[in-house]
């Protein structure tokens, strides 16, 4: 929980790194959410609630989204602009997500030292 809550500290900052392990579980803890939310609000029948919560979740975490990603590309020694992908529909998430499973860089590289593994 902790790692997760770091990205929300670091919600304005889109320099340095993100290990694999901070985006992917800020991911999934999201995706949770996500599921929780439509699970609770769909068998209780109050559809507009589920649609307002979720849209309110979405732009809480829009900002850290973006800049989780921008880290871990930086991770990955790739510029942070590769995440402008997130607006190709299907195949610009596909090629981010193949980009977003590969392993860091275990060396210090332009955009500073690895934090974790």
């Amino acid at each position: 929980m902790y790692k997760y809550l770091k990205v929300f500290k670091d919600w304005s900052n889109f320099t340095g790194r993100a290990s694999r392990n901070e985006f992917w579980l800020f991911i999934l803890v999201n995706i949770t959410v996500y599921l929780i939310l439509w699970l609770l609000l769909e068998f209780v029948g109050i559809k507009w609630l589920f649609g307002s919560m979720v849209l309110l979740f979405m732009f809480v975490t829009l900002i850290p989204t973006i800049s989780v990603t921008v880290r871990r590309l930086h991770d990955i020694g790739h510029s942070g602009l590769l995440a402008l992908l997130y607006l190709l529909p299907i195949i610009g998430e596909l090629i981010l997500i193949i980009l977003l499973l590969k392993k860091g860089i275990a060396h210090e590289n332009e955009y500073g030292l690895i934090t974790e593994t």
